[in-house]
């Protein structure tokens, strides 16, 4: 199959029951894109040098997740490692993610399926951290340019203020776009 033509999808919920994902439109792995930004960020706090290192740990998430800033996200890769990364993904939402072999940097080169992305959002969702809660914040601030319109959707679809909707965007190449939603309601 052409990878232009592949699509995964998979949601999550997260409510009074706990969290639970789906996997509706099953897919092979592909690139994350910046859409996965907030999900590292959130792993590399909980590790060093970020765990006891705020400020730097902020001085890179926010420009990462707010307007996907590639340099800052390759060097949060580089100072706490690409292995310690996917490690601290996998003992916060039980994933286990690889990198593809060439490209641009590694952090870049994450490869997950759709129903991975969601099942490691459910966590995340449900993680009351101060790094987990300031990462949904900031991507309640992800500009309109970088939303591409889906913050709008999903207000009108789900009645609810577009003030209260996450997103975090990214796409690879000119054919896969990805996109993570984060409704507070």
């Amino acid at each position: 199959m052409d990878a232009a033509l592949t699509v995964g999808i998979a949601a999550f919920a997260v409510d009074g029951f706990g969290a639970r994902s789906s996997e509706l439109l099953p897919a092979p792995r592909v690139r994350a894109a910046s859409m996965a930004k907030p999900l590292l960020f959130w792993a590399a706090a909980t590790v060093e040098p970020f765990a006891t290192d705020h400020a730097a740990w902020e001085a890179l998430a926010r420009p990462a997740v707010t307007h996907s800033d590639n340099d800052a996200t390759a060097e949060l890769w580089s100072r706490v490692g690409g292995a310690g990364i996917l490690a601290a993904i996998s003992d916060l939402c039980g994933v286990v993610w690889t990198t593809a072999s060439d490209g641009e940097h590694e952090a870049l080169r994450l490869l997950i399926t759709a129903n991975e992305g969601a099942t490691a959002y459910a966590s995340f969702v449900l993680d009351e951290s101060h790094a987990a809660q300031q990462l949904r914040r900031w991507m309640r601030e992800v500009p309109a340019e970088q939303a591409f319109g889906i913050r709008e959707v999903a207000g009108a679809t789900l009645g609810i203020p577009v003030e209260s909707i996450g997103v975090k965007c990214g796409w690879f190449g000119g054919e896969r776009a990805h996109a993570a939603v984060l409704a507070e309601v």
